[in-house]
């Protein structure tokens, strides 16, 4: 079984390749061979990119569960626990958020929910945004 996790001790280049990787869903840059010019394609023109998931059975339903992108440390450099805290997201956290979207609109999503901290309601309202029958009410649960 192929596993795309990547392992590294160095957690700056963990978190630089997480950063490539959000990008490459966001926006791609490709260089045509005959003009040599390098262009922009917007995110509705990038390929999604995630597992293949297997049909679901009749009378069942799939659950996705997501979690909120990287935040910023309300700790500096040190590691602190934020838990509860409503701590924001950072530029790479508001990325994975967008890269969750793009990834769940190909499935229609009968409800959208997240906690009442703005980390997940941002990433849940990037997952609404993005579904094909559009979401009236965003539910935010508290907890």
């Amino acid at each position: 079984v192929a596993s795309n996790v990547v392992r590294t001790s160095n957690a700056f280049a963990s978190r630089q390749l997480a950063f490539e990787r959000a990008s490459a869903l966001v926006t791609s840059m490709s260089t045509s061979s005959s003009s040599e010019e390098t262009t922009m394609t917007t995110k509705e023109e990038v390929a999604v990119v995630g597992p293949e998931l297997p049909p679901v059975p009749p009378m069942s339903k799939r659950l996705f569960l997501v979690r909120h992108g990287e935040v910023i440390n309300p700790g500096g450099d040190r590691p602190v626990y934020y838990g509860a805290m409503d701590v924001p997201l950072s530029d790479l956290g508001k990325e994975e958020a967008k890269a969750a979207g793009k990834y769940l609109e190909q499935f229609d999503l009968q409800h959208v929910a997240a906690s009442p901290l703005s980390r997940a309601v941002y990433g849940a309202e990037q997952v609404n945004d993005k579904q094909p029958t559009k979401k009236d009410d965003l539910l935010v649960l508290d907890g």
